[in-house]
């Protein structure tokens, strides 16, 4: 009996050593080298305090930290964060990320502000960026989060939605390139805060939109061609708000 006992005990052992060393871990932009991403010595991880790129099924996190986490984070060659998700601004800090060139190839989730009041700041005026979750600016988080996102250039993709503000007011600015999500929600959110689409230059395709979805959104397209390959909805659901303004352009 007591033999039995303990070997049960030490199957108790290992499952929970196993669930332990198989859980993702963060891996924190803590720049000391330069601000390039593909330098190993500018990440640490959060557990092993090893300094290295984060590998498949690590989160990597810009802005979590301490200040010189909020040091930009610069793409220029290619970027894999692998099966798992990134974050930019997290716990109250502030992020920056700067695609300059290259590919950033997210496997999950891109959260641009994550569980705090920071405020996240993406710049892209080349290169790839592709997620095969949700990119979702400003969508999860505290009141005081903001979300921003500018594409001037370069290709952005996401196989599920594309969320701009929800838990606090998110902006996508596009002046170049193309933005091309699975489903766009501009103002996706039930509390009093705004999503903003600024289309100016560049290429939006999207399946079904919605701006201002059990929120307000708000669409201004002064140039630029929207194809839209889905329904599209202005003030959909109790208490939305929705506003489209097009000025110049092709939807």
């Amino acid at each position: 009996m007591q033999t039995g006992r303990r070997i049960w005990r030490w199957m108790a052992v290992v499952l929970a050593a196993t669930l332990l060393t198989g859980r993702a871990a963060y891996v924190d932009w803590d720049p000391i080298s330069g601000n390039d991403w593909g330098t190993a010595a500018n990440w640490s991880n959060d557990t092993t305090k090893v300094r290295a790129l984060p590998t498949s099924g690590d989160i990597p996190c810009i802005g979590r930290l301490g200040a010189n986490s909020e040091q930009p984070c610069v793409v220029t060659g290619d970027g894999t964060v692998g099966g798992s998700s990134l974050y930019v601004s997290v716990n109250n800090r502030n992020g920056n990320l700067r695609v300059l060139s290259g590919s950033l190839n997210i496997g999950n989730e891109f959260r641009i502000c994550y569980n705090g009041n920071g405020v996240a700041h993406v710049i892209q005026s080349n290169g790839a960026v592709t997620a095969g979750g949700s990119v979702n600016i400003a969508s999860y988080g505290a009141a005081g989060q903001r979300g921003i996102y500018e594409l001037a250039g370069g290709s952005v993709a996401c196989v599920g939605d594309m969320n701009v503000a929800g838990t606090g007011p998110g902006t996508f600015i596009q002046t170049g390139g193309t933005n091309a999500p699975g489903r766009l929600y501009v103002g996706n959110s039930t509390v009093a805060y705004t999503g903003v689409y600024e289309l100016a230059e560049g290429r939006l395709q999207s399946g079904v939109s919605s701006v201002g979805q059990s929120g307000e959104g708000r669409f201004v397209m002064s140039g630029g061609a929207w194809q839209q390959n889905g329904t599209l909805y202005v003030g959909w659901g109790a208490n939305s708000r929705g506003t489209l303004i097009v000025s110049n352009g092709s939807l």
